[in-house]
């Protein structure tokens, strides 16, 4: 009965300590190269999670904040996401598919300050895109998921989290966890306000029906 469910998870945060600390040899994560799947288990999760999270705490970021992405489905994406939330942070996330224009005009909208990006192509076109609308300096750091001699790279970022090791904020269920951009089809695109309970009920609700 619906007045009788009681949510097992309130927010993203005790979703991600309640699965890394009950399955930490478990594989979460597969990626695929040369032919050969590659493995992330929920342990490697938590602690690539836990020195992006001091990354992102190294550059600023904090509870309130916007946090964009622009990437495929990849691990990278998930630990960022993660990573953010511990920060208290609002993630945004952008389809590699969407033209540079967009990108520029949801990062001013949002007002946000950090960026991961997939590669350098998608970096390059970001930083024009912004350039052209006058918001380049609005983006205070882009970082990629691939190495670059210039800007800030996902392995660089984790270092710095190494360095600058950090828990995870305390998150409310009503917290803002993801703004989520419609695909501008009736105009521009507008950011759907996604609260941490509003995503964690649908995880909660699918344990009642596969316990």
């Amino acid at each position: 009965m619906l007045t009788s469910f009681r949510p097992r998870f309130k927010t993203l945060l005790e979703i991600f300590e309640a699965s890394t600390k009950r399955y930490p040899d478990r594989p979460l994560f597969g990626t695929k190269r040369r032919g050969v799947w590659v493995w992330t288990t929920y342990r490697e999760f938590a602690e690539k999670v836990a020195k992006i999270r001091g990354g992102l705490a190294h550059l600023g970021v904090g509870k309130g904040d916007f946090v964009a992405i622009i990437s495929n489905n990849r691990p990278e994406w998930a630990i960022a996401a993660y990573a953010t939330y511990g920060r208290g942070a609002v993630l945004v996330p952008m389809y590699e598919s969407q033209s540079p224009s967009e990108w520029a005009y949801i990062i001013r909208d949002c007002g946000a300050r950090v960026c991961f990006v997939a590669n350098s192509k998608i970096q390059s076109d970001l930083i024009k895109a912004c350039i052209s609308i006058g918001i380049k300096d609005q983006i205070s750091h882009i970082i990629s998921f691939e190495e670059r001699e210039d800007g800030l790279s996902w392995s660089q970022l984790e270092l710095k989290g190494l360095a600058n090791p950090v828990d995870g904020l305390l998150v409310q269920p009503h917290d803002l966890a993801c703004l989520l951009y419609t695909s501008g089809t009736t105009g521009k695109p507008k950011g759907v306000r996604l609260s941490h309970a509003n995503l964690a009920m649908n995880v909660s609700a699918m344990h009642e029906v596969f316990p």
